[in-house]
């Protein structure tokens, strides 16, 4: 009974998967698609605008980098602390942390890092001044979007 009730839940999780997939087919069928065919000028227009290109290049450059040094912290701490015992009881207690949703941490993390965040207006309230522009990492800083989607990967490479 159980093996039945198994098959037909991945049965309907595949057939959930390849509709989704396939929602682009029937956009293309139904005639969403562009009438006439996409000319290089038109595809030179799409690149020329404010800032597309850029975007581009910075989420790819985020999705082989960050994933890159997160496994390299994981790798690095893991073949450190293996061993430990604490580490081991820290791995039983690591699931509820990747049940975590993936945007609310990385979200959170720029913005506990972030100038105006709550770690350096904490340290700077402490010594009762405010800190200077420059300091911390920047809100659209490519930087603080590589360190953030870094930390949040590194538990789901445990």
């Amino acid at each position: 009974m159980a093996t039945k009730i198994r098959r037909l839940t991945l049965a309907a999780g595949w057939l959930l998967v390849a509709s989704v997939a396939g929602l682009p087919v029937f956009g293309i069928v139904l005639g969403l698609w562009p009438s006439s065919p996409i000319s290089w000028q038109q595809v030179d227009v799409f690149w020329a605008y404010n800032g597309i290109l850029s975007s581009v290049v910075g989420s790819l450059f985020l999705a082989f980098f960050a994933p890159i040094i997160a496994l390299y912290v994981a790798f690095t701490v893991y073949s450190q602390y293996r061993f430990n015992p604490r580490w081991q009881a820290l791995e039983k207690r690591l699931a509820p942390l990747l049940s975590l949703p993936h945007l609310a941490v990385a979200l959170g993390l720029v913005y506990l890092f972030s100038p105006a965040g709550m770690l350096w207006s904490g340290l700077w309230d402490l010594a009762a001044s405010s800190p200077p522009e420059w300091f911390g990492l920047g809100r659209k800083s490519m930087l603080t979007m590589l360190i953030a989607i870094s930390i949040k990967e590194v538990p789901f490479f445990y």
